[in-house]
């Protein structure tokens, strides 16, 4: 950045953002922020609130342009914002399932504002001088408007080519029905079989896969098909009902048999590759409840430190109910886990051992196998916390096995943030 083609008033105030942003706990920070905006973004926009697939697909965008403009002013305050690829994701989502370009639109208008007045906040928190604050404010106002306005441009274009796409052919239709399935509308079961290509009349096990952003592909939806058909043959299925959720997204349907087993999904799995599955449900009711579970059991893989490669719902339901509120999720943690909720190696191995001899039902000898260590090990570990909650393992066996699973499955992210 050369200097002079900032004013020096800018620079100056720069120095104090920097700081800011340095400072901050990074993914806390951001996931916080996220939340809030895209909480009263779906207020505002109510077709991003009745669809539930768009609010995963809203946070993914809404957090990846929040990191690219910090980032990048950090580094540049004249620097343009590289637009993420799950911004322009958002955009051909709303194409495939089949909203106007209008919500997209007002919800870049309405996240302008929200975002904002976010700002503000920072800025008035770091910059004292109220004439600084002014030409701050001035300044930012210019940049974000600039930004917004040529990340609308491209996302209007994204939008608009995904849409031409989908209008024409049977895809088209085979979309419309799935939707209409996933409403709950009346439709007749025999017409949407002979659309879909798939048996409704039978146990519907729901995915979703997605590729990482970190694992570029040149063809992401070959892979994603490829994936789908591989758990299909895993799970001893005829091919499954594919559809696209985005331009690195796919649901996916399986006509499964009563006694198919889940686990053998890992066998579809691969670098970059993640998939969500929702339980085994009977029917057209199945169709649209499996999936609304893959929808929750992502949420739980997108806000977790590792995502497994396979997120089961069976496996998170307790977890993803807490999501809808991190604040109260947090607290839990920190209450329940109290001396247990240290990121170091010594207190990570406690909770192993106190989740795993929750889960054998109090057995050293289980839990040992499970965890490979020998059995004196784990008593050994009980004791110690034990010492550390101040009381018996099992006196608060309910909430403290929920905050147990809550840091497995999301990782140490979670813990309550002690200062340095």
């Amino acid at each position: 950045m050369a200097d002079d083609a900032v004013p020096p008033a800018i620079l100056e105030a720069w120095g104090l953002l920097q700081d800011f942003l340095r400072a901050a706990p990074e993914g806390e920070f951001l996931s916080d922020l996220t939340r809030r905006l895209d909480d009263d973004l779906v207020n505002e926009v109510p077709e991003l609130a009745t669809d539930p697939a768009l609010r995963s697909y809203l946070d993914a965008s809404t957090h990846a342009l929040l990191d690219s403009f910090f980032r990048t002013i950090a580094e540049d305050p004249m620097a343009s914002i590289d637009i993420p690829p799950a911004v322009l994701g958002l955009a051909r989502t709303m194409a495939i399932r089949n909203h106007d370009v209008g919500p997209l639109l007002r919800a870049y208008r309405v996240g302008q504002r929200l975002a904002w007045r976010e700002l503000l906040v920072i800025v008035s928190d770091q910059i004292e001088d109220a004439d600084l604050r002014l030409e701050t404010m001035t300044f930012l106002f210019d940049r974000m408007s600039n930004e917004l306005e040529r990340i609308v441009d491209e996302s209007v274009a994204v939008f608009t080519e995904e849409r031409d796409r989908w209008l024409t052919g049977a895809m088209a239709r085979k979309a419309d029905t799935v939707q209409a399935l996933l409403r709950g509308d009346v439709v007749d079961r025999d017409e949407a079989t002979r659309v879909l290509g798939h048996r409704l009349s039978r146990h519907q096990l729901g995915l979703l896969l997605w590729l990482d952003e970190s694992v570029p592909d040149a063809e992401p939806m070959r892979r994603l098909e490829t994936a789908a058909q591989l758990a299909a043959e895993a799970l001893g299925c005829p091919p499954p009902l594919t559809l696209p959720e985005g331009s690195d997204s796919l649901s996916a349907w399986l006509n499964v048999p009563h006694d198919a087993d889940p686990g053998r999904l890992d066998q579809a799995t691969g670098t970059g590759l993640r998939i969500a599955a929702g339980v085994a449900a009977y029917g057209v009711e199945g169709f649209r409840i499996s999936h609304q579970q893959a929808l929750l059991a992502r949420r739980v893989a997108q806000a977790s430190d590792t995502p497994a490669p396979v997120t089961r719902y069976a496996d998170v339901e307790v977890v993803s109910a807490f999501l809808a509120d991190p604040a109260s999720m947090r607290e839990l943690v920190a209450r329940e886990l109290g001396g247990l909720a240290v990121p170091d190696d010594t207190t990570r191995k406690l909770r192993e051992t106190a989740l795993a001899l929750f889960r054998a039902g109090g057995s050293a000898r289980d839990a040992a196998r499970s965890l490979g260590v020998h059995k004196n090990t784990v008593l050994y570990r009980l004791r110690s916390i034990e010492e550390v909650l101040g009381g018996p393992l099992g006196s608060r066996r309910l909430p403290l096995e929920v905050a147990l699973q809550i840091v497995d499955q999301l990782g140490e992210s979670v813990l309550p943030t002690r200062p340095a």
